[in-house]
C-alpha cells in the first residue's frame, strides 16, 4: 500500500500514587511582537493594490496610519514591502497579520533581507507605500 499508513495511539494510566508525588508547573509564554521591521513578499504589483484597497476599505484601516514607513521594491520579478517602526496594538497586528497573509508570504531574517533590497532591490514607493497605492491605484 502506497502512501497509507496506519497510527496506533495508546495511552498509559500511571498509578495514582506517582501523580501525587509529582507536581507539574504550566508555564504561559508571553506573546510579545517586539518586531520593529518586516518584509513580505507579493508576487505582483497587483496583489499588493488589491491588499492595500482590502486594508483601506477595511473597518481597520487605522494601521495604515500607524505604517507611515512603509517601501515597495522590486526585486527578481516580485514587490517586498518593507515596514520600519511598527508600532501598533496586538488586537491591530493580529488583523494586518491576518489581512497580508492573503495577498503575500512572510519573509523570515528581515534585517538581512531589507539590506540586499537596499543593494539590489528596486524602490517604487518611497514613503507610505499603502496609502500611495490606494491614492493612485485604486
Amino acid at each position: 500500500m502506497i502512501g497509507k499508513f496506519v497510527l496506533n495511539v495508546t495511552r498509559i494510566i500511571p498509578d495514582s500514587d506517582a501523580l501525587k508525588k509529582k507536581k507539574v508547573l504550566v508555564k504561559r509564554k508571553a506573546t510579545k511582537i517586539d518586531k520593529k521591521l518586516a518584509v513580505y513578499k507579493f508576487e505582483s504589483f497587483e496583489d499588493f493594490c488589491d491588499f492595500s484597497n482590502l486594508l483601506h476599505n477595511s473597518t481597520n484601516n487605522i494601521i495604515i496610519k500607524k505604517v507611515k514607513k512603509a517601501i515597495l521594491y522590486s526585486y527578481n520579478n516580485s514587490y517586498y514591502l518593507v515596514l520600519n517602526n511598527i508600532l501598533a496594538d496586538l488586537s491591530l497586528i493580529k488583523s494586518f497579520c491576518a489581512l497580508i497573509a492573503e495577498f503575500s508570504s512572510y519573509i523570515s531574517n528581515s534585517d538581512l533581507f531589507e539590506k540586499k533590497l537596499n543593494e539590489y532591490g528596486k524602490i517604487i514607493i518611497k514613503n507610505n507605500a499603502i496609502e500611495t497605492c490606494c491614492k493612485y491605484f485604486s
